[in-house]
C-alpha cells in the first residue's frame, strides 16, 4: 500500500504485514492530498503512483514498486488535485490529469510516461477542488475530465481528438523480373502529431534499408520479400509488415542463335534468332570473309536494330566477289559484351558463293 502525510513523505508499506519498503519527501512541507494508480508507465511490471500535494508547484510520479521519481513536470501552482485517465495519447498507457489551486487555477493533461501536456494548460478561473476522468461523451473515442471548481463550477474538458499514428505504405510495382525497382510510397496516418521518423526494412532481415519518406529500392535476387516500416512522432511508434509484398522474378535470359548461312550471287546471308526471353535491341554485328582472293566484301558491319523474343533477322554481307576457298565468320555481339559467332567455310567463284558448310 502507498499512504502519504501532512509532512511531504510518500511511504510504501507492504500491505501483509506493514513493514516500510520506501519512502519519498516531496519536499516544502506539502501535505498528500491525493494518491492516485496508474496502470505501468516505467515497463517494470508494477502499478505506478501519481501524487497531488501542497506547496510545491510541481507534480510527480513515483515508481509503485521502488518509490523512485519517474517524471516531475512544472505547474502553474500547487497540485492538490490529480486523477489516472486511460489513454488519451495513442500509446496503450494511462495518462494523468491534474488541477491546481489558490493563485493560480488550471487543468492539465499530462502524458503518463514522461509527463509532458497533452494539451495546452486549461485556465480555470476558480481553485480545482475537484478533478477526474470519465468515458467519452463526445464520440471522440478518449476520455474526457471532469473538473470541479470551489465557486461552484463543474466543467467536462474532451480528452481527445485521440493522438495516433498508423504505419502503411504502398509499392510500385510489386512483382516483376530482377533487376526490379520499386518505389514505395508511405501512406502512413497521423491523428493530431506530425510524423518525423521512417525506418524501412525492404528484405525484413532486421537492417534498416532507408529513412526517407518516399524511398526506392532495387532488387537484384529472385524471390518473395516481406517489408516492414517502423513510423514514429518522437513519443510512440507503429509498425506495418507486409508479408511476400514484393515478388521478384528470375532476370530475362539474353540467348542469340546463328542459323542457316548461306551464299548465292554476289551475297552472303546469315539468320539471327532470338532464343532467349529478353528482347534485344542495337546487337552489333559482324560478317567476315578470309582466305581465297576476295575482292568485295571482305568485311560487314551493322546493327540489328530490334531482335524480339522469338524473332528471327537477317543480316546480309553484298556484293562479294573473289576466287578460291574461303571462311566466313558471323559474329553479334550481346549485351554485355558476350560473343556469340559462326564460322563455315565455301567457295567463292567470281559472283557466285557456292558449297557452304
Amino acid at each position: 500500500m502507498i499512504i502519504g502525510d501532512f509532512s511531504g513523505h510518500i511511504y510504501g508499506l507492504n500491505a501483509a504485514n506493514g513493514a516500510q519498503l520506501y519512502t519519498h519527501n516531496i519536499g516544502g512541507g506539502a501535505i498528500i492530498t491525493r494518491l492516485a494508480t496508474l496502470t505501468d508507465v516505467n515497463g517494470d511490471s508494477h502499478p505506478d503512483i501519481l501524487v497531488g500535494h501542497s506547496t510545491v508547484a510541481s507534480v510527480q510520479v513515483l515508481d509503485g514498486q521502488t518509490g523512485d521519481v519517474i517524471w516531475s513536470h512544472s505547474v502553474a501552482d500547487q497540485p492538490w488535485n490529480v486523477a489516472r485517465i486511460a489513454d488519451i495519447s495513442g500509446d496503450a498507457i494511462d495518462d494523468a490529469v491534474v488541477g491546481t489551486l489558490y493563485s493560480n487555477n488550471y487543468c492539465y493533461f499530462l502524458n503518463g510516461v514522461d509527463g509532458s501536456q497533452l494539451l495546452a494548460p486549461i485556465s480555470y478561473g476558480q481553485a480545482v477542488d475537484a478533478i477526474n476522468a470519465i468515458p467519452d461523451v463526445v464520440g471522440d473515442a478518449s476520455m474526457e475530465m471532469l473538473v470541479g471548481g470551489r465557486d461552484g463550477k463543474v466543467t467536462c474538458f474532451s480528452g481527445g481528438p485521440r493522438v495516433r499514428i498508423i504505419a502503411n505504405f504502398t509499392a510500385t510495382p510489386t512483382s516483376g523480373k530482377a533487376p526490379l525497382q520499386v518505389q514505395f510510397i508511405d501512406t502512413s496516418i497521423a491523428e493530431n502529431t506530425t510524423i518525423t521518423s521512417w525506418h524501412w526494412d525492404f528484405d525484413y532481415d532486421g537492417v534498416i534499408d532507408s529513412q526517407l519518406q518516399h524511398p526506392s529500392w532495387t532488387y537484384t535476387t529472385a524471390g518473395n520479400y516481406t517489408v516492414s516500416l517502423t513510423i514514429s512522432d518522437g513519443q510512440r511508434t507503429d509498425t506495418e509488415t507486409k508479408v511476400h509484398f514484393i515478388t521478384v522474378l528470375p532476370p530475362p535470359e539474353i540467348m542469340v542463335a546463328i542459323g542457316n548461312i548461306t551464299g548465292g550471287v554476289l551475297k552472303i546471308r546469315a539468320e539471327i534468332f532470338n532464343t532467349g526471353t529478353a528482347n534485344l535491341t542495337k546487337l552489333p554485328y559482324n560478317i567476315t570473309v578470309s582466305g581465297g582472293i576476295v575482292l568485295l566484301g571482305k568485311m560487314k558491319a551493322g546493327k540489328i536494330l530490334s531482335l524480339p523474343v522469338n524473332s528471327k533477322y537477317v543480316i546480309t554481307d553484298k556484293p562479294v566477289f573473289g576466287f578460291g576457298k574461303i571462311i566466313i565468320t558471323i559474329t553479334v555481339v550481346l549485351p554485355g559484351g558476350e560473343v556469340v559467332t559462326k564460322t563455315v567455310v565455301g567457295t567463292l567463284m567470281g559472283f557466285f558463293i557456292l558449297g557452304i558448310h
